[in-house]
């Protein structure tokens, strides 16, 4: 008797244990982000091109005046900033935490564009945003000085014009919300575009993720219902991916989901900003 008692208490702390670091880490994983480095090789640099990729962030706040994404990018610049959707959690929101965050990035960067995601309005970077210098990449394309013989870092988005490579001296970069389908990619990686790099959101990483099964929600896309566990039929929710032959980054992201009124925190997923290095090819 007394030794299944003992099992009993042993296997009820054991559970409380489990239940506190499960909250311990989703508490971490939903308030304190991360800044992470992803470097990829690109013939023709002659310097590096650094672009801070950053999405969802839902309304979010970390800190006063989004202090702790300003911590983690102290002393740091790029060549631009690419803001990839979803910056309020519905359209009409309080910007105010988008705003502060764009405050934060505009910092770092002489570059930074934008654009909508399914829960923005569609021209929330001219609204919101255009005052604080950022560029709304559905009206234009962006262009900066990058690292290779008279070539440009140029930005631009699907609905701004056709993708098209002008030289092949620039770098181009696909700037969107959702991740492309695989059809979608192959159009991109091939002419007339060649597209380099495609950054997107939308994922959340699949917002709960767990051992061996990884992310537990894909949310809808298009005409496409949720899924669940997506990575198990190779759908991919997170990291730098091929989709179709294009280089994809997909970004974590800053926010969680809600449903109602009621905030769903993330779970082994960090919330995370992305430096994208793009470097000449080792020899």
């Amino acid at each position: 008797m007394e030794r299944r008692r003992f099992r009993s208490l042993a296997l009820l702390l054991a559970a409380l244990v489990a239940l506190g670091a499960c909250v311990a880490s989703s508490w971490l994983d939903t308030t304190r982000p991360v800044l992470r480095t992803v470097r990829i090789p690109l013939a023709g640099l002659t310097r590096e091109v650094r672009i801070l990729h950053v999405s969802d962030l839902q309304g979010r706040t970390f800190g006063r005046g989004q202090r702790r994404i300003a911590d983690l990018l102290e002393g740091r610049s790029y060549d631009a900033v690419a803001l990839t959707g979803d910056m309020v959690r519905d359209p009409g929101e309080d910007p105010a935490p988008a705003r502060e965050l764009a405050s934060v990035l505009t910092g770092v960067s002489e570059m930074v564009v934008s654009v909508p995601g399914n829960h923005d309005e569609q021209d929330f970077a001219t609204l919101h945003l255009a005052d604080l210098g950022v560029l709304d990449l559905d009206d234009s394309n962006a262009r900066v000085p990058a690292g290779g013989p008279s070539g440009s870092l140029v930005l631009t988005s699907l609905r701004a014009a056709p993708v098209t490579r002008e030289t092949s001296a620039d770098i181009l970069v696909v700037v969107e919300h959702e991740p492309p389908e695989p059809e979608r990619g192959a159009e991109l990686a091939a002419p007339p575009a060649s597209a380099d790099l495609y950054l997107c959101g939308h994922t959340h990483a699949g917002l709960i993720r767990l051992p061996l099964l990884g992310g537990l929600i894909y949310p809808p896309t298009g005409d496409r219902p949720t899924d669940f566990f997506p990575e198990l039929s190779g759908r991919p929710t997170r990291g730098l991916r091929d989709i179709g032959g294009l280089r994809v980054h997909i970004s974590p992201g800053l926010g969680g989901w809600d449903v109602g009124p009621v905030g769903i925190p993330r779970v082994l997923n960090r919330a995370e900003i992305t430096e994208i290095v793009l470097e000449p090819p080792s020899e």
